[in-house]
């Protein structure tokens, strides 16, 4: 790695860390590129993170991501605060290897043409406003119709974020397969709905067509969209697993479940 950036949560601790990081690093003989980096370095918390991978999301393909910890949770950073030294020294030394995760892509379909929206945790149909009526197609054929807040989207690595308090399930992240989860679906006498979350396979495609527009936001990570206000003449949304991938370069080993294990039930590893 020649070229490098360093994208950082705003709190002290984190922009301490990020001086430090840009100073030793360019030391060593490395150079510091916001346009074109080849190496992006994330101080902050997984949200800091997913902010980092969307700032550069034109450019994938060209760029590794790794992190330092100082957030709430860390499931795409390795490192803690007291740990940069560490860090750095596994920079320069070029000590790591790579692992790639798969996005979710939807593809938002009206006659004024297409847009592709890509998340790296999920994205979201949702409506605040009142209860959402959709029709669900699953490789084109009629699944169910969907009533209630919206659905969710998400991939192995996003699963266990906002896919988990909807009650889905934790996937491992070489799974290749898209969760759509319901959220706060209605189950009565009158509407049916599945009650679970559903895993399908890399292979299957998901068709959304929205009874209405009003309220509805798409949420991607991070953002959001408006849908009314963006896309006044949707006709459908589709999701599936994206073959697009957001790679991280690693500087040591932490196995996902001692992950898991470490940000939900004990943090002792």
């Amino acid at each position: 790695m020649k070229t490098f950036y360093v994208f950082s949560k705003e709190d002290d601790l984190s922009l301490k860390i990020q001086n430090k990081i840009i100073n030793d690093l360019v030391s060593a003989g490395l150079e510091f590129d916001e346009d074109k980096p080849e190496l992006v370095i994330s101080v902050g918390g997984d949200g800091t993170m997913l902010k980092a991978i969307h700032q550069y999301i034109d450019d994938l393909e060209f760029i590794y991501f790794c992190g330092i910890h100082t957030g709430t949770l860390g499931f795409y950073t390795d490192f803690l605060a007291i740990e940069v030294d560490d860090l750095i020294a596994r920079i320069i030394n070029d000590e790591y290897y790579e692992i790639a995760f798969n996005m979710v892509e939807c593809q938002l379909s009206s006659h004024n043409g297409i847009k592709m929206v890509y998340a790296l945790n999920e994205i979201r149909i949702e409506n605040s406003h009142h209860t959402q009526v959709m029709d669900v197609f699953v490789n084109q054929k009629y699944f169910e119709t969907f009533r209630g807040n919206g659905l969710c989207f998400a991939t192995p690595t996003g699963s266990t974020g906002y896919n988990k308090s909807l009650g889905g399930a934790i996937l491992h992240p070489k799974t290749e397969a898209l969760q759509m989860s319901e959220i706060a679906s209605i189950n009565n006498l009158a509407y049916k709905a599945l009650g679970s979350s559903l895993i399908l396979t890399k292979d299957h495609q998901i068709k959304i067509k929205l009874k209405s527009l009003d309220g509805v936001v798409l949420g991607y990570d991070n953002y959001s969209i408006k849908i009314l206000n963006d896309f006044p003449h949707l006709d459908h949304l589709t999701f599936q697993l994206s073959n697009r991938k957001v790679r991280f370069i690693r500087y040591r080993t932490l196995a996902f479940l001692d992950r898991v294990k470490k940000n939900f039930i004990i943090d002792d590893l």
